[in-house]
């Protein structure tokens, strides 16, 4: 899921601000899901894993979650 949590509480924030009659925060609000949902995806497509050593006992390191469990 990663960050997308964060699409979700702004939906509910501009429901929010469409039904307290706030239109210049609903529209700020829908300018800074399409910042946040540009911004996620090009972060997923930037991550990698990047692996350590050979043979059957390698490390895979994720660069945002540091050294990964021994595979074997």
């Amino acid at each position: 899921m990663g960050h997308d949590w964060i699409i979700d509480v702004l939906a509910d924030l501009k429901r929010f601000a469409s039904t307290h009659n706030l239109p210049l925060l609903e529209a700020q609000l829908e300018a800074t899901t399409q910042i946040a949902s540009a911004e996620i995806a090009d972060n997923n497509d930037n991550a990698c894993q990047l692996t350590q050593g050979e043979g059957p006992e390698f490390r895979q390191i994720s660069p945002r979650f540091g050294a990964g469990k021994r595979a074997g």
